[in-house]
């Protein structure tokens, strides 16, 4: 990994697959106003400010988790990272562009796959058979200031 600070790192992928994605996004197609769906959706005007929060909190434990553990594991999670945002980003592209619903819930298993804390429980993660990797706070009520 270069000398870059992490969070710049994490930032700047996070603000990539958020204009990449929001480019793909075309919710105000007939198709997409057309399409059955719930009554509990949230209105249009909630996505923005709620990916917005979840992108920032992305880029910033992104950039915590790259602080913490050895070179290798470091860079293992860097690749996971990564290739998360890239399915994140390809998600609206497949949902909305593609018209392809059913091809963008198997892309979301992916995704949801992809996340690297997925793979060894909260606030952990591995790259395979290997020692689980997790934040120096885990099990803590909460992070170290």
């Amino acid at each position: 990994m270069t000398d870059r600070s992490p969070y710049t790192l994490t930032s700047t992928a996070v603000t990539a697959t958020a204009v990449v994605g929001g480019v793909g996004t075309a919710a105000g197609t007939r198709w997409y106003r057309e399409l059955d769906k719930p009554p509990w959706q949230p209105p249009g005007w909630a996505f923005g400010p709620a990916w917005t929060v979840l992108y920032v909190l992305l880029a910033v434990a992104g950039g915590r988790a790259l602080t913490v553990g050895g070179e290798g594991a470091r860079r293992r999670y860097l690749r996971a990272y990564l290739a998360n945002l890239a399915l994140n980003a390809g998600w609206t592209w497949l949902f909305f562009r593609a018209r392809r619903p059913a091809l963008a819930t198997a892309e979301a298993v992916l995704l949801a796959a992809s996340t690297p804390t997925s793979r060894a429980g909260p606030g952990c993660w591995t790259a395979g058979p290997g020692p689980r990797w997790c934040p120096t706070w885990r099990g803590r009520r909460s992070p170290p200031r």
